[in-house]
């Protein structure tokens, strides 16, 4: 694979705007031999559409799915892909090179190489180096940011930025659709489904991104940002049942608890009340259902 065949898959909810400005630098990539996969799960202006596709210089696949979720659109784009590797960002970045996808490729010269994930700066929140693709030893949860300056093995990917080889995304059954819309952790769970093949994540701080985080669309809502909280404590459940022997589950739970309860100190009461339900709506989802 000295130049494979990327499938570039980019999931897209009501960003029009933001999405334009990603498919701008996909259209100036040094790198030739990729293809685009753009998974729309809401509203879009026809005439941007046409205009958009009309612009692209290379095979530029639209499928319009309005069942939301990004871990179903990102399996829908995975079925539809031609490449052996399978390139994922997200619809509110600027791809800061034009080698971004060369970089992810290139990466794959190396045979025990599984998984790629690019740097992600983060435009509206502080950058914090060190804890790169890391995984807490007890909550089970990814920790740290998706910036970074050395390229490494990691034990997680960074979801807007990431990359697999395509036929180890059909050896774990692509991603997790349980992992809901909002979703938090369908990513590190299919990093961790590859690496327990036995290949690597390696983390390229040269396939940088900026992340925009857009105040509207995507996997956000206009209800209270702590309701993510519900979904993140319930969701953990799902990745420890995917992935943990059973035998870590008392550390588990009680290290998530206790990270449950934290906000106490600061008389967040609605954030503990959000962060209970999510583990008890977990367990009954994926623990006491299975």
């Amino acid at each position: 694979m000295i130049r494979p065949f990327v499938s570039v898959i980019i999931p897209t909810l009501s960003r029009p705007e933001c999405l334009a400005v990603v498919l701008q630098g996909l259209f100036h990539q040094t790198y030739e031999n990729f293809e685009i996969i753009v998974v729309n799960q809401g509203e879009f202006p026809s005439p941007l559409k046409r205009r958009l596709v009309q612009m692209s210089s290379r095979h530029l696949h639209w499928i319009d799915d309005y069942r939301q979720g990004l871990a179903r659109a990102r399996n829908t784009g995975f079925r539809k892909a031609s490449g052996e590797i399978v390139l994922g960002i997200e619809d509110d970045l600027i791809i800061c090179r034009r080698t971004l996808v060369q970089k992810h490729a290139e990466a794959y010269r190396e045979p025990l190489v599984g998984g790629t994930t690019g740097s992600v700066i983060e435009a509206k929140h502080k950058n914090y180096r060190g804890h790169v693709g890391e995984i807490h030893p007890l909550l089970c949860v990814p920790i740290g940011q998706g910036y970074g300056t050395t390229r490494q093995y990691v034990q997680t990917i960074k979801g807007g930025n990431m990359s697999f080889r395509r036929n180890l995304l059909l050896d774990v059954g692509g991603f997790d659709e349980r992992f809901g819309q909002p979703s938090i952790y369908e990513d590190t769970d299919i990093s961790l489904k590859v690496r327990r093949l036995g290949y690597k994540l390696l983390f390229l701080p040269e396939a940088d991104v900026v992340h925009l985080s857009a105040p509207s669309g995507g996997e956000r809502s206009d209800n209270d940002p702590r309701l993510f909280r519900f979904v993140a404590y319930r969701d953990r459940v799902l990745l420890f049942r995917n992935n943990y022997p059973i035998w870590r589950f008392p550390v588990f739970i009680g290290a998530n608890l206790l990270s449950a309860l934290l906000p106490i100190l600061r008389m967040e009461w609605r954030s503990v009340e959000l962060a209970l339900r999510g583990l008890m709506e977990g367990l009954r989802l994926f623990w006491l259902s299975r």
